[in-house]
């Protein structure tokens, strides 16, 4: 019982003080046993870390893309 009803109050923490990162977590931690091997999980968690001293410059979570207007052009990459 505690193993599924922690990660879901800690899921629902994060979804209401916006942490995204509680879901990695709480997956994590309602795994059937934890070894080694399901810690693997937890590399998830490697966006929200904070940036290195000298990263200043590098957002540890890449920005959302301007949402297009209707009627812009669409834009594409050629490959070369």
């Amino acid at each position: 019982m505690a193993r599924v009803s922690a990660p879901a109050l800690l899921v629902i923490w994060g979804a209401r003080t916006n942490r995204p990162w509680t879901v990695i977590v709480a997956g994590t931690l309602a795994l059937a046993w934890l070894d080694l091997k399901t810690t693997a999980m937890l590399v998830g968690l490697a966006p929200f870390l904070p940036a290195l001293p000298g990263d200043e410059g590098a957002p540890a979570v890449l920005p959302e893309p301007e949402a297009s207007k209707a009627g812009d052009a669409v834009r594409s990459r050629a490959r070369t």
